[in-house]
């Protein structure tokens, strides 16, 4: 994966989607239909003695947008649980 770029991609997708999956059914469950979240991340490939240590640096928003009348309104959710990150990995 260390260089392989399109291998490390596809395995951020996935991690992005699962995240994203979760904060989708969040917002659902307190009916927040169609939201949409977001994340950014960095990808480091190195430890802090320059050890190889790939590894992902992401930001993701705490809440999605819904679509109102074509403007994207922000629905604020709150910290995930335990038992949600647990479904999550």
């Amino acid at each position: 994966m260390a260089r392989d770029s399109r291998l490390l991609g596809r395995v951020l997708a996935i991690f992005i989607r699962a995240v994203t999956g979760l904060q989708r059914k969040r917002g659902a469950a307190r009916g927040f239909k169609s939201g949409e979240s977001g994340s950014v991340t960095l990808v480091q490939r190195f430890g802090g003695s320059a050890n190889l240590n790939i590894h992902f640096h992401t930001l993701m928003i705490e809440g999605v947008y819904q679509d109102k009348g074509g403007k994207a309104v922000f629905r604020s959710l709150p910290p995930p649980t335990n038992d949600e990150v647990k479904e999550v990995l």
